[in-house]
């Protein structure tokens, strides 16, 4: 199948405005979230490419993240739903989103399309909502999670640029393959000098842990969490999740986010052991 690049960030706006009006009632079922920021600044980095399907019976967008291709499936509501079985030179990965304990029929319809795609299902995340609590609460916490992790021997520290080759061995050997974020240099650079990168250190110097997050307006996204094996149950996970809240609340966030695997037993009990359960809401991702 065909690959175009696309160079310009209208070029992806009409194309998906020209498939709404041709679909029968103009209505689509899609699992695309690119705002035009972000659309913007995919093409600046030449990373958005439309695949070329038979038929015009669907339209896909492709993101390249380094080992794979992030697909962002357009098929109309009232059918038909024959889609051509996508091929391309590296593996295809999509994701369909629902909420907690409901289906919606645009998600069913979606991860039917994709199936008939040659999509198989790969794993089922959930995403959570933890409201961050006010810097008073965050504070005392803190410190003191901070002090016993520096009694134990580590050190936790926002990464530097020389901290990022162990960062990425230690995500690349613990992490999902397809639940990687892959960013370019230029994009690895700016999380480094933002802060936004943060990683535990032990007595050696050695990286036994590292967590990414993000800050966006009012909302902060917890992402590439892992403590090496021989470290766990020793707290780190904790004082790096305090120290993302509390960043977060600096930066006026009022809202985090984050991702456990459906089958992640620990991660879970980890989750409901920080945040108290009625304030936990989620949805899933079904991977493909």
């Amino acid at each position: 199948m065909e690959l175009r690049q696309i160079n310009d960030a209208a070029v992806f706006h009409q194309a998906v405005r020209r498939f709404q009006a041709q679909c029968p009632t103009g209505s689509v079922a899609d699992n695309c979230y690119l705002l035009p920021h972000k659309v913007a600044a995919l093409v600046a980095q030449g990373r958005l490419y439309q695949m070329v399907l038979q038929g015009g019976q669907a339209l896909a967008f492709l993101v390249d993240e380094g080992p794979f291709y992030r697909v962002h499936l357009f098929v109309p509501q009232q059918g038909p739903h024959h889609l051509d079985r996508m091929r391309a030179d590296k593996p295809l990965l999509a994701e369909v989103v629902y909420q907690d304990g409901r289906m919606a029929p645009r998600s069913a319809l979606l991860m039917q399309a994709l199936e008939a795609g040659g999509f198989q299902l790969h794993q089922v995340n959930r995403q959570f909502r933890l409201p961050i609590p006010p810097l008073s609460v965050l504070q005392p916490k803190l410190d003191a999670l901070h002090r016993r992790s520096i009694q134990e021997g580590f050190t936790l520290t926002s990464a530097q640029a020389e901290d990022f080759g162990q960062i990425c061995a230690l995500w690349k050997a613990y992490l999902d393959p397809y639940a990687f974020s892959y960013a370019t240099p230029q994009q690895w650079q700016e999380e480094l000098q933002a802060g936004r990168l943060q990683c535990i250190k032990d007595g050696t110097g050695a990286v036994v842990a590292a967590q990414q997050f993000s800050l966006e307006g009012k909302t902060s996204q917890e992402s590439h969490l892992v403590v090496a094996p021989p470290f766990r149950g020793r707290g780190l996970a904790r004082v790096m999740y305090h120290r993302w809240l509390y960043s977060a609340a600096q930066a006026g966030c009022v809202n985090a986010f984050c991702w456990i695997a459906r089958d992640n037993a620990p991660s879970l009990a980890f989750h409901r052991d920080f945040i108290p359960s009625n304030k936990l809401s989620a949805q899933y991702v079904r991977t493909f």
